[in-house]
């Protein structure tokens, strides 16, 4: 979905808040995770991967992102998106939100992040355009959401990509088409 910063920020406190859940926070000028037993850390472009964990299995921190095995441990993963200023242009990349339920019975993160979906669903405007600029084809996608920040970033001349350094750019589909 495309979303700005500060509503994913305030959607993944609130979820977390009510679920009992923290987070792993995976910054890049950092080699180990941040442990946040509340969600309550700015969204810049720095932060890259966020896991959500039950508090309880906080205590456990892991050393290194490569050592994160979220869908055995039944964690719900983050890939946020963010405002980046690249050559001159800015830049709202793709958030993704991920979840599997655990071989071992307890965590029940699938559930979860569709009560999550069903709280935002009101907020958010399903369909984007793709459009390859090199090749000038397009494509629709009807299962990536935006929300009203997101498209008023959008109205003012923002671009949106999945990630800061490929060439397709999406705009959102127009009513009725």
């Amino acid at each position: 979905m495309y979303c700005t910063p500060d509503e994913l920020a305030e959607w993944l406190a609130a979820f977390c808040d009510d679920r009992g859940y923290g987070a792993l926070a995976y910054v890049r000028s950092e080699q180990r995770p941040r442990v946040l037993r509340t969600v309550n850390l700015l969204f810049t472009s720095d932060l890259w991967r966020l896991f959500l964990v039950p508090v309880a299995h906080l205590s456990n921190p892991l050393s290194t992102l490569s050592d994160a095995r979220p869908r055995e441990l039944g964690w719900i993963d983050v890939e946020p998106g963010s405002l980046v200023d690249l050559e001159g242009a800015r830049v709202l990349t793709l958030t993704e939100i991920h979840a599997e339920d655990p071989v071992e019975p307890g965590a029940e993160p699938v559930k979860h992040l569709r009560a999550l979906k069903r709280k935002l669903r009101p907020q958010l405007t399903t369909g984007v355009r793709g459009l390859n600029p090199v090749t000038g084809g397009t494509a629709d996608y009807h299962d990536i959401s935006s929300t009203q920040g997101a498209r008023q970033l959008h109205a003012a001349g923002v671009l949106w990509k999945q990630h800061s350094t490929y060439q397709p750019v999406f705009s959102p589909i127009a009513t009725g088409e």
